[in-house]
């Protein structure tokens, strides 16, 4: 990559994470939506989405680093100096780019950015933190730091200092890949992709990698023998079917999707032979799914609606309810996660009850309903469950226990006293090699209909 071209990705780099950092917008919007970065070669694109998210996921502990150098505090509301050497400490101290390459490039930005008047400043900051690098690094703050202090706070009151520290040092990973396999595809098929991918089966059927080129062009994507499903997600229903199997009988089942799209579980499901209708309100989201259904040969029934509005001539057996939640459990995902302004979650749990109260109307007396969130908030997932089980007697939770999680290895203490699952982002260990492990975190149970 030669200079020229790295001024021009981090002038791109810079104008997505303003909007970012100080409009709050989301990270993958950003990226998605900005036709410069679009433009960018496939590695000049990896630069800046590297570059990003560690600013993300570090900001504090580059923060920290860059403003003990100058004299006088920096003004907050100076975007492009701030960003400068935001990016230039990232580059220095974690991506080991030459000095003199981060030092002429950003210098140089300054007068891109109209903001010349500062580049001896930056020069000057800039030799100071590089001359320093190996004491900065010797004595950085642990990376808990970064959590912005509201969240540390809310999540230290469900979990101690060592699940905390586990979270966050499994997000400052890159995230994987997680590609589950169709039960149409043969042991050589499956054998072939792994190799394309320089993956592992983390799960019978479930391949983790760190792929970065074009999806569409692996193995057995036209043939529809696989489709893209974190792992986290993907154990949820593995779950409910083990159970499944012990309350029905498979051929008078039917099982309702609740808040379906992107569609991995829908995908699961009928992958498995099972008769379900899946429901989202985002048109879009199942425009991408349509298209998924077709790719996987899979006959979905698909309905556009908002879940509060369904109205259907009969109840169900099954239904699984994938909530909207705060997806904090997606932080290694999502690192713009560590910049959020602090949620509002009444609003959030109201929908949620809603959704919850709606669902279980649709449910036939004995049947299964399975709430799941990719949050780490215990009110979004634990507190609102026992609160519904309190207010609505003719439901009661049915415990998940270790036999129902038995394709699972080598996972932290996941199962909550209530019989709940409770995944965090650090549960499971499927490698030697750090990267590999981990998942997004999530909180799944499951309610009878008693009467």
């Amino acid at each position: 990559m030669n200079q020229q071209t790295l001024k021009s990705s981090r002038y791109i780099a810079i104008n997505i994470w303003k909007k970012i950092f100080y409009k709050n917008s989301q990270f993958n919007f950003e990226i998605n939506s900005n036709k410069e970065f679009n433009k960018l070669s496939k590695r000049d694109r990896a630069f800046v989405y590297n570059l990003i998210s560690l600013c993300m996921r570090r900001n504090n502990q580059i923060t920290e680093i860059y403003k003990k150098y100058p004299n006088k505090p920096i003004n907050k509301k100076l975007k492009n100096l701030n960003s400068i050497l935001k990016f230039a400490t990232a580059e220095l101290i974690w991506l080991n780019i030459p000095a003199y390459a981060v030092l002429n490039s950003y210098v140089d930005l300054t007068k891109k950015l109209n903001e010349d008047h500062f580049s001896k400043f930056i020069n000057v900051i800039l030799r100071k933190i590089a001359e320093d690098k190996d004491k900065i690094i010797l004595n950085l703050r642990p990376d808990n730091i970064n959590l912005p202090k509201w969240m540390y706070q809310k999540w230290s009151e469900m979990y101690n200092k060592n699940n905390i520290s586990e979270i966050v040092k499994i997000s400052m990973l890159e995230p994987a890949l997680d590609i589950v396999c169709s039960k149409r595809m043969q042991a050589q098929q499956k054998k072939k992709l792994i190799q394309q991918l320089n993956g592992i089966e983390i799960f019978p059927n479930l391949i983790r990698s760190f792929y970065r080129g074009t999806i569409s062009d692996l193995f057995g994507y036209q043939d529809g023998l696989w489709w893209v499903q974190d792992a986290g997600a993907f154990i949820q229903f593995e779950i409910l079917q083990k159970i499944i199997k012990s309350h029905f009988n498979y051929d008078d089942l039917n099982i309702l999707d609740l808040c379906c799209a992107p569609g991995g579980k829908s995908f699961q499901m009928l992958d498995k032979g099972f008769d379900i209708i899946s429901v989202d309100k985002n048109l879009k989201r199942l425009l991408v799914m349509t298209k998924n259904l077709k790719r996987l040969f899979f006959e979905g029934k698909l309905i556009c609606q908002n879940v509060v509005d369904l109205n259907f001539s009969k109840q169900f057996n099954i239904i699984v309810l994938d909530a909207p939640c705060s997806s904090s459990g997606t932080i290694r995902k999502n690192p713009d996660i560590f910049l959020r302004r602090k949620n509002n979650y009444y609003e959030l749990v109201k929908t949620q009850n809603n959704l919850l109260i709606k669902s279980s109307k649709l449910l036939k007396k004995n049947g299964l309903l399975m709430y799941i969130v990719c949050s780490l908030e215990k009110n979004e997932g634990e507190d609102l469950i026992n609160n519904f089980c309190k207010e609505n007697k003719n439901f009661q939770i049915l415990p998940i226990v270790q036999s129902d999680i038995d394709i699972i290895m080598d996972q932290g203490n996941i199962i909550t006293k209530e019989g709940f699952l409770r995944i965090l982002p650090s549960s499971f260990i499927f490698s030697n090699e750090k990267k590999y492990n981990g998942t997004d975190g999530f909180f799944s149970a499951i309610i009878k209909k008693i009467n």
